[in-house]
């Protein structure tokens, strides 16, 4: 396996698009607990082709996304979240590439069944921010001369969504 972290620009850059699923025990980022699941996708806008070290094989991209979750706990319950995040990629050889992102989140509580007044941890508002961070792995199995490419199974651990696989494409 060649290396190509410090080869800058030898990558593929465009836009890609992401479908994942996601599993992540609640208590540690919603206050109700239990396990949430999801499903959603993430669009990657290539800010730059050479990251913001010019020695290494990195980029930068603006990742918009959304996501449905569903908890089973204290009730089965559902809501949309809107993540917005900047992720830097570093492209480690032709088949992988590791990548750390951070930004801001928009979750839209669909369901007003939920009563405050019972259940005072839980969160009374239908629009709630909070932050997103994570760390990732890909595995490319597309390349080119220029290097890696897509398609590209990922794997992310993140705050809140937890452990999450995709298809990049």
């Amino acid at each position: 396996m060649s290396s190509t972290i410090n080869r800058p620009g030898q990558h593929v850059t465009r836009v890609n698009g992401e479908i994942l699923v996601t599993v992540a025990p609640g208590a540690w980022a919603w206050p109700w607990g239990g396990l949430t699941t999801s499903a959603g996708f993430r669009l990657g806008i290539p800010l730059t082709r050479n990251g913001m070290l010019s020695t290494l094989n990195n980029d930068v991209r603006l990742m918009l996304g959304a996501q449905w979750i569903i908890s089973f706990n204290p009730a089965e319950y559902w809501w949309i979240t809107a993540p917005l995040a900047l992720q830097w990629n570093f492209f480690l050889s032709p088949q992988w590439s590791v990548s750390v992102e951070a930004g801001l989140s928009v979750d839209v509580f669909v369901y007003d069944f939920l009563n405050c007044y019972e259940h005072p941890r839980l969160y009374c508002d239908r629009v709630f921010f909070h932050p997103v961070g994570g760390v990732g792995i890909r595995r490319h199995f597309g390349s080119s001369a220029n290097g890696p490419g897509f398609p590209a199974l990922e794997f992310r651990f993140s705050y809140p969504y937890g452990v999450s696989v995709g298809l990049s494409f």
